[in-house]
């Protein structure tokens, strides 16, 4: 009877090590993705820190300086180019007198190429109202 198990035995650990390999290349190719999702997730957070600081320098800015012409003299900081490959900063004003209250909307769009070569952004719209407004009588 023991003669016959001899064989089982080398099957049986043949096949573990097959299901060992097996189990070490999908680990590998989960934490491959998981790397490169990790990338992105920093671009889009680095893209979107880098929109909110455009809105508040925008802020700060008098209201009658806001226009497409000083807009465009804002850029990316070094560091959101240094990370954000083919990095792009773009803003558009526009004014909006049909209601009661004139303000100007500002649109801020960042932009990259991720690894497969999409472009990828985020957008962030604010609105800036005459310096006026937040005078206290």
């Amino acid at each position: 009877m023991r003669a016959a198990r001899r064989g089982t035995t080398l099957i049986e650990v043949c096949t573990a090590l097959c299901m060992l390999a097996g189990a070490f290349v999908g680990t590998a190719q989960l934490l491959t993705v998981c790397a490169r999702q990790r990338v992105a997730i920093d671009r889009q957070f680095v893209a979107q820190g880098e929109a909110a600081n455009v809105a508040e320098r925008v802020a700060a800015m008098p209201y009658e300086e806001v226009d497409n012409e000083n807009l465009e003299k804002l850029s990316l900081s070094p560091q959101a180019q240094a990370l954000l490959p083919e990095g792009k900063l773009s803003i558009d004003s526009s004014e909006k007198a049909a209601s009661a209250v004139s303000h100007k909307r500002i649109a801020i769009t960042v932009s990259w190429m991720n690894p497969t070569g999409v472009e990828r952004d985020t957008r962030l719209t604010t609105w800036k109202y005459p310096d006026s407004m937040h005078k206290q009588p």
